[in-house]
């Protein structure tokens, strides 16, 4: 497998890089493994004509930058939750399938354009909670790392 992770915005704090370098350490020794950052806008208002823009803004940059012949999984609150096992038999599936890049989509702050989520293949929830957009990168890899343990049956922690 060959994952590659488009994210919005420069990861700042010291502990999330810290994280993220573990996981891309654990990930790498099982599947190939890419982290794309393109460049945020400013936040405007919530729900203004600004956030929107913004947000196509963005959406540009993460079409430039992902990987053209993958598939492509957007996260976003509103999309399907599913659980660790059932991500790692879709990833498995979509291998079985020939399709073994996947690109994941992590917006900014105000989230992902509505023309970006129609372009997705997928849209996966990881909870209704809301999540920092920074500290996202690292939930997303460890559910990684968990979903290639799964699927070659080793053990993770619980």
């Amino acid at each position: 497998m060959q994952f590659t992770i488009v994210a919005v915005g420069k990861l700042k704090e010291r502990y999330l890089v810290q994280a993220v370098q573990e996981y891309v350490k654990r990930i790498q020794s099982l599947a190939k493994l890419r982290i794309i950052e393109v460049k945020d806008e400013p936040l405007p208002l919530p729900g203004s004509s600004q956030e929107e823009i913004a947000k196509e803004i963005e959406a540009a940059r993460i079409r430039a930058a992902w990987p053209v012949n993958s598939v492509k999984i957007a996260l976003d609150p509103d999309g399907v939750e599913l659980s660790s096992p059932e991500l790692a038999l879709k990833l498995a599936q979509y291998g079985l399938q020939g399709q073994s890049h996947i690109c994941f989509i992590v917006g900014g702050g105000a989230g992902l354009a509505v023309s970006l989520l129609n372009q997705c293949q997928e849209i996966i929830s990881f909870s209704r909670l809301t999540f920092p957009h920074q500290l996202f990168r690292v939930l997303l890899l460890e559910q990684l790392y968990r979903s290639l343990k799964i699927n070659r049956n080793e053990p993770y922690h619980r």
